[in-house]
This record gives C-alpha cells, structure tokens and sequence, in this order.
C-alpha cells in the first residue's frame, strides 16, 4: 500500500473579529474539570468574590444526563446559548434569610479612559424553582470587590448594567439579553455579576409552585466589547497537518502577539506573525486601544486503507471500501463514490479529500485460473433397492463436491448411494476446487427403475383331499411370474393348478413379479388341502343333576380352519366355541343325545353322538305346630319333602337336627327354618320358610303420670294423666287406689277427696299372660289459705284479744313480734297460740310492732311473710 498525503493551500483573507470581547472565558465553556455536584466554580478564571460564601452551580454537556448535565439537569432543562456551558446562580430566597451569588471574572485588558463599551449578560428563568425576580446586572470596578456579609446581598456595589426594577425576567424557554453601554474612566480591570440588591429593593413573583423557595437563573455569555475597535487582523486560519499561514494586524501599532495560553510569552512584535501549527491554536494580537483573538484550525488528513494487494478467482470480484464520513473520493476510474468495484486485474487507488486536506492509497489485484470441470459416470439405470455408484476424474491435488437430488450432498471422489429408491433418479452435479478456485459444474442423470408392485396371490383353499388347487396371481402388465410351494414345488405360470391334490400339499405358496429387469417383492398365500376325516369327543360328567352342566371336549385331533358344531337340546350352552370345548347347562331331568359334526373347506367331517343323564333334586317342604307358653313356645315340624336320602335341619336359633320331624323349644322372637336335602344321585336342594316360627315375647307392665307422686297435691289440681308404657300387651286394668277402675289405655282420673293413693296397672298379653305394676303414694291434701289481721285490742273483751295467724292446710307455723327497737317480744310455733300484746308479764303500749311468719303448708310449700300490726287499747 503506498499512501500520498496532498496539502490544498486555501486562502482566506477576511477580517477575524471586527470587536473583541474583553470578558475571558465569557461562555463558561472552558472548564478544569466535568462538574460532578452542585456548587462547584470550575471555570478559571472565574471566582466568588472574596467573603462571599454562596456558591454559584457550574452546568456542562459534558455531564450529559447528571445533576450538572446541559441541557438536562437537577434545576430544570435549558440548552446552553454558547455552545456547551452555563452557570445556575440564586438571586433570592424565600426562606426569611437573604441569600445571593456571585461570579468575578478580571479582563483580558484593562479598559481605556473614555472608551465605550458596549455590556451585557444573559439570563433564563429556571424551571424548578418557585420565585422569578427582576434585578440582575454586570457591575464593572478597577478592583475585585470584596464583602463582609457571607451570603447576603452585595448593595454597596451598584451594576453600570441592571435589568431595572419591576422588569421580572420569567421566560424559561428562551435568554433574556440584559445588556447597555458604559464609557470607561480608565483602568477598570474586573467584571462581576448577581443581584446587587437587597430584598427589600427585589420584586420577587411566585411562578411555580415547586416547594423550591428560590429565585434560581441559569447564566450565559458575558461581555464587554468596545464599541469602536480599531485593531483588524487578516490571514488563512484553515490548515491541514504540516502547512503554516502568516497572519497580519492592521489598526494601528505597536502589535504584540501570543499564544492564547500562554499570554506571557510573546511571539511577535511586528505586524505579522508566520506560524505552523500541529493542533487548532487561538493566537492573541493586541495594540494600545484593542485585543483580537484569531483560531487557526489545524485539520487532519484522512486515513485510507484499501488493503493489502491481493489476487482471487477468476470471474469474481471484490468491493474496495475508502468510506470517512464528511469526505469526497475520485477514484483511478473517475468514479467519485465511497467504494469502488474490482473485478479484472490491475492497480486500483482512491484519493479521499476531508477539511481541504487529502490522502491517497492503492492495490494491487492478481486473477488465478479456473480449475477444468471433473468428467462424471455411474452404473444408472438401477433397480430400486440396488446401490448407485458414481465417479469421477480432475485434476491431481483438487477436491470435490456433489450435489444430487432431496438435497444430497458428498466430498468423496466415487461416493456410493446404498438401497436407492425412484426418489434418488435424477440429475447429479459435482464442481471441482483447486488453489481456492471452483470449476464450472459437470452433471450426469441417474436412472432408477422402480420394482414391480408385489403382485395379489390367491386360491381356492380349502380344498378337499383329491381336489384340484388352483393358485392365482395379479399384478402390472407384461410381468413375468414365478411361484415355490412345499415339497419344492415351482411353476412359472401365472395362475398354475395343482389336480389331485393330497394334504401334505398343504402350506406356504409365494409367487413374485418380474418387469424391465426388476423382481418384486414376494406376496405368500396359506393353502390348506383338507384330508378325509371323523371325529370323537367326551362328556364329562355324563350324570349330572338338574340346573348343573357338564363339559364336551373334542378327543380327535383338531382338523385346522375346520368349524364344529355342538348339538345339545335341551341343554343350554353357557361358553365354548370351534373347535371347544364346550359347557352346557341341563334345567330339564330325563336321557339326553350330545351331537358333535363339523365341516372344513366344503369338506364335512363325521360326527359323533354321546348320551347325558339328568337327575332331579329332592322336592322340600314343611309345616309347624306351635305350642305357646308365656316365655317360650314347644314347636312340632312336620316334613313334606320327597326325593331325598339324607336331610338336616337348621332350626334358626343355632340348633341343628337330622331328624325327619324334629321338635324344638324357642324363646320369644322370629326365625327362619332351612332343610338341606341330598338325593341318591347326590343331586342337592336347599329350602328356607322365613318367620316359619313366632314365638311372642312376655308382658311388660309400665306407666308414667303427670303430674308425678313425688310431690304433694292439692285436691284442685288432682285431675292426674297416666301414661301407659306397657309392652306386649293387648289388654289393661286400672286401680286408682280410691274403689275407682278403668280399662282404659291411657287416660285421666280425677281423685274426690283427700288422702294418700297407690295406682296399680295389670297388662294382659295375646296368650293370656299377665303382668302387674304399682306407682304411688299420690298425696292428695286440702286448699292452702292463711289470713294475718293488722291490728288487735288486748283488752280481755273477748273479741280481737290475741294477734295470730288463721288459715288451713298449714303444716306448721313459726311466728315472730318485734317492738320498734328491734326486741323479740313474742314467738310461738303453735297455730292455736297468739300474742296478748305482753312481755314479761307486763302489757306493752299501744303502738306498731313488726311480725315475722315463717308458714308450712300440707303441701310441701313454705312461705315467709313480714308485716306491720298495730296494738291499739
């Protein structure tokens, strides 16, 4: 590959930069380092001002997607008005403490007394912070201003350029310009920017509702441009690796030139300066009254690599590649696009042009021949099933690839297809490669026949011994057919015939089908010659009883495919088949004939006939006699049954008996009776009369009554329901205990007259039998009734003398008198008894007393009474 690196000298002369900006670094695009957090000044040779301590938010491109990313960033999204940088500077806060920022910059020459310039600063409102404010302004000083009050508003100092109050800067898609004019005094050396006032002199307005109580706004572009410049500078600032350019100042000397960044060191003096560059470099030509910063672009040539020279097979090709992005080509053609074809023999360049700068390269392209197509052979045409050969020949050191139908594929030089099928017919292909080269492609067509169809054989099998067997075959027209059979046997007729035929004739015959050299596959029929036969079968058992059954088996051999058939009436056949063996049911005693016959290819064989015996089972029945007793019952079996040389009893309570007519006492209850019967032909019978015996159970006398014996009763409430729960029985007595009776089951009995009562209940059974039961005493007492006066004269008149308690039906009486003290001055547990109004012998005042009556009645029932009682006199 040789390379050519051409330079195009393009001359420029146009005027750099008519009004040099005096604010270094104005756009904030020159940075230390990519910021990485908040508060951060990383942009020289910018810095806070002394004594200051807010910090003013450095954002870059260069974070892309931070914090402190441009245009997106943790304050709100604004893409930077120069190219790549801004600051985020607070201008209020709404938290109760004042808080600024601020940014000073020294310039890049002092300003000339009387000079005009034109100053200014552009802002844009953030997004996410909620108050917009309306100063903000460039403040111009000999010296760097300093302050004393942390981070509270510099409004000593007062901007020569301010936004003016009221004008509140809210835009936040756009800058806002903030700009005018300042004539110097001379020697003014710093420029510094912020809201100088304080909160009191700052309108603020609430925009957005974020929670973020500041006024935040990004900051962009700082100038200070003279408005009359007088220094020009001319000359080529378009450069390609290698060149150099001579620049030329114009407005006036003396001139001094320097490196941007490396302004201490002079370069020239004189009003001219001829450089050569290696990188893109500023240079820096001042005067008296200006400064022009002039870059020289250094551009570098393209790289182009066609490749290394190479060679390939003839009629292929190869694409050459030269693509840089942004370049112009021309290639040895004329073509002028990125790439070029190369498909012949020869030397091929490019010549890319990028930024006016140019670089050539070339290849070298070599063809190498085309090895000769292999001559192919094979043994086609083939039967289906055989194997295919196939070869060929080429040149010595080539290899070899086949192609053939259903997508088979081989490297061998003579490969061979094993078992082949129609499908492998057609057009085989084999190519050739030598020193990476390919040859045309040679074909051969294979043939593959099919076989015949495996023909349809048949016969007229089963034939009978002596018949003639006559064999047929169907198959594709103009085959040839050939046939084997048993005893070695062959015939190359289509459809031979066998006269005479004998059993051992019998067997496997196969026939196959023969076309355009081609043998089929063999098709096999089964022949069978019958021979001349009789058969003979056992009964087993041959006696048998009623409703049993009895097996026939076939004791000749068994003709094969022959069919027999079982003849039995009246016998049932439950299961069996040809050739058996066979079992058969019998419902009907008596003699019976068994037939067996059977018959195979038309051929009949000899039946066979055996005779069955079908004996009856016994005939059972019975009758009972009971005698009935309370508890139990004697029962006489009387037997009716016929038939019969041995019988049993089961009697139904667990008792067995073998005597003809059995007797047997049972307990109350139901049970079934069962005879078991055998006859002299061992055939067996089972009879079973259920609740052939019923032997009731014993009376059970019982009842209840409401209300109960328990407790005392008044003669009100004497009418009394008496429940019977007797079991077993079909009659009744009742015995109240006053001379009253009743028959009565279930009823009530209402008693006339006090006194104590025993009821007895007699429950007669269906057999007379009786049983007794007695419940009582019912207590039967007087009406309760009680009077206790409230007032009693103990003056021995004869009338109202005592204090007592009167009534009937009281058991027993307790009574208690107390004076207003609480003494006890009176107590008796006689009825009869009263209180005198005495105590100790001595008659009480008249006055209340109280009482206390604890009463017992008849009936069981206690009352406590309590009261007041008045002795009057």
């Amino acid at each position: 590959m040789r390379k050519t690196i051409i330079l195009f000298f393009i001359f420029s002369f146009s005027k750099i930069l008519v009004a040099q900006n005096l604010v270094p670094n104005s756009g904030f695009d020159s940075y230390s380092v990519c910021p990485s957090g908040s508060s951060q000044v990383i942009t020289p040779p910018w810095f806070v001002p002394t004594g200051q301590t807010g910090t003013p938010d450095y954002m870059n491109a260069c974070y892309a997607g931070g914090q402190q990313g441009a245009p997106n960033n943790f304050y709100g999204f604004q893409v930077p008005q120069s190219p790549n940088g801004y600051y985020g500077m607070i201008t209020y806060y709404g938290g109760g403490i004042e808080v600024r920022e601020y940014l000073t910059a020294q310039l890049t020459t002092p300003l000339v007394a009387g000079q005009t310039y034109s100053v200014g600063v552009s802002v844009s409102y953030s997004d996410n912070f909620e108050y917009a404010t309306d100063h903000f302004g460039v403040y111009i000083s000999a010296a760097a201003p300093t302050w004393i009050g942390n981070y509270s508003a510099m409004n000593t100092y007062t901007p020569q350029v301010d936004n003016g109050a009221g004008n509140l800067i809210t835009d936040m898609t756009n800058w806002t310009l903030i700009s005018g004019t300042y004539t110097a005094v001379g020697g003014e050396n710093f420029v510094t920017i912020g809201n100088f006032y304080n909160d009191a002199n700052t309108l603020i307005s609430v925009q957005n509702a974020s929670g973020l109580m500041w006024g935040y706004y990004y900051v962009d572009d700082v100038f200070v441009i003279p408005t009359n410049p007088t220094l020009n500078v001319t000359g080529n600032t378009m450069l390609c690796l290698g060149e150099s350019t001579t620049l030329t100042a114009t407005g006036g000397g003396p001139y001094q030139w320097a490196d941007s960044l490396n302004q201490n060191t002079i370069l020239s003096t004189d009003s001219f300066l001829t450089v050569s560059p290696v990188s893109t470099t500023t240079y820096m030509t001042w005067n008296n009254s200006d400064t022009v910063y002039t870059t020289v672009h250094v551009n570098l040539p393209p790289v182009v690599n066609l490749g290394n020279d190479t060679s390939f097979c003839t009629g292929n090709s190869i694409v050459l590649n030269a693509t840089t992005v942004g370049a112009t080509y021309l290639w040895q053609d004329n073509s002028t696009g990125n790439t070029d074809f190369a498909n012949s023999a020869g030397t091929y360049w490019c010549a890319v042009t990028l930024n006016g700068c140019t670089t050539t390269d070339s290849i070298n392209i070599s063809l190498l021949p085309l090895p000769v197509a292999p001559v192919l052979a094979s043994n086609s045409p083939i039967c289906e099933g055989g194997n295919l050969n196939l070869t060929s020949t080429f040149a010595l050191g080539a290899t070899i690839i086949w192609n053939g139908p259903n997508g088979w594929t081989s490297t061998q030089q003579n490969p061979v297809i094993t078992s082949v099928t129609v499908a492998n017919s057609g057009l085989y292909s084999a190519s050739v490669t030598l020193n990476g080269c390919t040859s045309p492609v040679a074909t051969i067509n294979v043939v593959v026949n099919q076989a015949p169809a495996i023909p349809i054989a048949g016969s007229n099998s089963p034939v009978c011994e002596g018949g003639t067997l006559n064999l047929t075959a169907q198959g594709a027209a103009g085959a040839l057919f050939s046939w084997t059979g048993p005893n070695g046997w062959t015939s190359l007729q289509q459809n031979p015939s066998i006269i005479n035929s004998i059993p051992s004739q019998s067997g496997n015959y196969s026939v196959a089908a023969s076309l355009n050299g081609c043998t089929s596959q063999p098709a096999t029929i089964s022949v069978i010659v019958v021979p001349a036969s009789s058969l003979t079968f056992s009964v087993s058992p041959d006696t048998i009883c009623k409703n049993q059954s009895t097996i026939v088996t076939l004791t000749s051999p068994i003709v094969p495919l022959a069919a027999y058939n079982l003849y039995s009436i009246p016998g049932t056949i439950l299961s069996g088949s040809s050739p058996g063996p066979w079992t058969v049911q019998y419902d009907t005693a008596g003699d019976f004939n068994i037939i067996v016959d059977g018959i195979v290819g038309g051929c009949s064989i000899a039946p066979d006939t055996q005779m069955i015996s079908v004996q009856p089972a016994p005939i059972l029945s019975f009758s009972t006699m009971l005698t009935q007793f309370c508890d139990s019952a004697l029962v006489l079996f009387t037997n009716n049954s016929s038939g019969y040389s041995s019988l049993s009893w089961n009697l139904g309570d667990g008792a067995i008996s073998n005597d003809t007519n059995p007797t047997h006492t049972y307990l109350p209850g139901n049970y079934d009776v069962s005879i078991s019967a055998v006859s002299q032909f061992g055939c067996s019978a089972n009879f079973t009369q259920t609740n052939a015996v019923n032997v009731p159970f014993p009376v059970q006398a019982e009842f209840t009554a409401t209300p109960g014996f328990q407790d005392s009763l008044e003669l009100s409430s004497s009418n009394i329901l008496f429940t019977n729960q007797s079991q077993n029985a079909v009659s009744y007595h009742w015995d109240f205990g006053d001379s009253s009776t009743s028959t009565f089951i279930s009823g009530f009995h209402q008693y006339a007259d006090t006194g104590s009562y025993y009821v007895t209940l007699i429950a007669i059974g269906m057999n007379g039998c009786a049983d007794t039961v007695v419940h009582g005493p019912w207590i039967i007492v007087p009406p309760v009734f009680y009077f206790i006066p409230n007032a009693f004269t103990p003056n021995h008149d004869g009338l109202n003398d005592l204090f007592r308690v009167y009534g009937s039906g009281i058991e027993s009486l307790n009574l208690k008198v107390f004076d207003r003290w609480g003494e006890m001055v009176f107590e008796s547990n006689n009825i009869e008894s009263g209180w005198d109004g005495s105590f100790k012998g001595f008659q009480l005042n008249t006055g209340v007393y109280v009482y206390c009556a604890t009463i017992i009645f008849q009936n069981g029932k206690t009352e406590i009474l309590k009261g007041d009682v008045s002795l009057l006199k």
